[in-house]
């Protein structure tokens, strides 16, 4: 398992307090699962995680995002899958700005109406690009920009969205923390000499 994602508040209309709907996610299988908690006098008691599904896609998922019965899942092709989990079957696959392997990535923004994505490429870049959608099935892609200066692999970004700032690793044994006014600039790079490659 390389990740566990609950319904995005940002995309879902629901709120229940006994159960949740969540992604479990490994390299090539996405699992549909509810949460049920249990409570006697608000402590929690007891709880399971019953399989509602299980789907095998062809590549490596490398982060996803999901409400309203909606999954938005970036794979290793910087490709986005929306996929209806009532219908089980992918609506539409849309490539990124670029074709390139992914080892990282990550949904910064994310609405019905868009996605925002960070892509950490093999070319030691990382590749903002936004993502328009228009009844699950149209969209519209755009650059935002490119972010360059790591010498190696990037193997992960992070956001934060209240700081508006990005993380980024990579096999140089870097950690670069960029931020955004306008347009994003690298405003730290720690070396790591002490792990290794």
């Amino acid at each position: 398992i390389i990740g566990i994602k609950f319904e995005d508040d940002r995309l879902s209309s629901t709120s229940l307090l006994d159960h949740y709907d969540v992604l479990v996610y490994t390299t090539r299988f996405l699992v549909h699962c509810q949460l049920k908690l249990s409570y006697v006098a608000e402590k929690l008691m007891n709880f399971s995680l019953d399989q509602i599904f299980k789907k095998n896609l062809i590549y490596w998922i490398v982060d996803c995002v999901f409400g309203s019965n909606i999954a938005y899942i970036l794979n290793s092709r910087n490709e986005v899958l929306i996929y209806d989990l009532n219908q089980q079957k992918v609506l539409t696959q849309i490539f990124g700005t670029q074709k390139c392997i992914l080892y990282s990535g990550k949904f910064l923004q994310c609405s019905h109406n868009g996605l925002v994505i960070a892509s950490g490429t093999v070319f030691k870049t990382i590749l903002l690009w936004s993502l328009e959608i228009k009844d699950n099935r149209s969209c519209y892609l755009r650059n935002i920009q490119s972010l360059n200066g790591h010498d190696g692999v990037i193997f992960g970004v992070d956001y934060n969205q209240s700081h508006n700032i990005i993380v980024s690793a990579s096999d140089d044994r870097t950690v670069r923390v960029w931020r955004s006014e306008k347009d994003l600039n690298c405003l730290k790079c720690i070396r790591f000499e002490v792990l290794g490659r």
